[in-house]
């Protein structure tokens, strides 16, 4: 198998890390079918730096690899796990755990504060080696979907529905709920790749008091938010029911939502079932 080196993928190509991607995510519990124009898009939305990324070559043909997201954040550097993997006949010999040592390295001499990722709840190997490496559960996501079919149309009522994504720039997430989004459901995580969203907000005089975004392809709803006071107040349907039409997937999803949020409990009235959990795991390099 050759002799194995591990480095920055900093001068590495889209496509090289495209195919080690697809490889080493081809044995997945969640079936992974992603197009290279998906990937680069996956790259863009989630602000993953291959200068802040790790690779292990063998003979020069990329093998395993940890792709980093850089972002600051109230005034600390944070970088993201979006993606660990190791193609099948390279497991077993403890490269995720080299390229891990060798990435902290690297992100410490840049002076990162916070490395943070998401995993699957029931995926075992992987939180014992977070566990190991000094990882620990900050938070538990769940992950919703429902059939567009079955998303049931809401009167509007007295309020205003507007499609105008320019306003989303000006609104203060400060003050709705809920949370703060995961990593991929942030604003600047939106606004990256903002033409491959539609947009709806409600307002009443003027103001907004909620808001949602839908992926015209995938379906995804990164951000269905109120204002706080109007938690429950059917907003939540009527957004999603304006967003249905605005993508060209059957299937509707809101992933990597906190599971302590009131959203939670509001998204099986509406119609949406619980598919998928996942924790968010944070280690702090400072």
């Amino acid at each position: 198998m050759g002799n194995l080196e591990i480095c920055s993928l900093e001068n590495i190509s889209l496509k090289q890390v495209y195919e080690a991607f697809m490889e080493s995510f081809s044995d997945y519990e969640i079936p992974m079918e992603m197009p290279i124009d998906q990937f680069e898009e996956m790259i863009i939305t989630r602000d993953i730096d291959f200068g802040y990324s790790v690779g292990c070559f063998s003979d020069g043909k990329l093998v395993g690899f940890i792709l980093c997201g850089y972002r600051e954040i109230d005034g600390k550097k944070y970088c993201y796990n979006g993606g660990t993997g190791v193609i099948p006949s390279f497991r077993r010999k403890a490269i995720a755990n080299d390229l891990f040592i060798k990435l902290v390295d690297l992100l410490k001499k840049d002076n990162v504060d916070i490395f943070l990722l998401e995993v699957l709840e029931n995926n075992t190997p992987a939180i014992d080696l977070y566990r190991k490496n000094g990882f620990g559960v900050q938070r538990r996501f769940k992950s919703f979907k429902i059939n567009k079919e079955d998303v049931l149309g809401v009167l509007a009522n007295d309020y205003t529905v507007g499609y105008d994504k320019t306003n989303y720039v000006d609104i203060d997430e400060a003050n709705f709920h809920p949370f703060m989004p995961s990593w991929q459901n942030q604003k600047i995580s939106i606004l990256n790749n903002i033409d491959n969203y539609e947009y709806c907000s409600v307002s009443i005089d003027g103001e907004v008091i909620g808001f949602g975004f839908i992926h015209k392809k995938r379906g995804d709803i990164p951000q269905l938010r109120v204002l706080k006071g109007w938690e429950n107040k059917n907003l939540e349907q009527l957004i999603v029911s304006e967003l249905k039409d605005k993508t060209e997937s059957d299937v509707i999803k809101l992933v990597t939502l906190d599971e302590s949020i009131s959203l939670i409990k509001i998204l099986p009235d509406i119609g949406f079932s619980y598919f998928l959990g996942l924790y968010e795991m944070t280690f702090s390099l400072d």
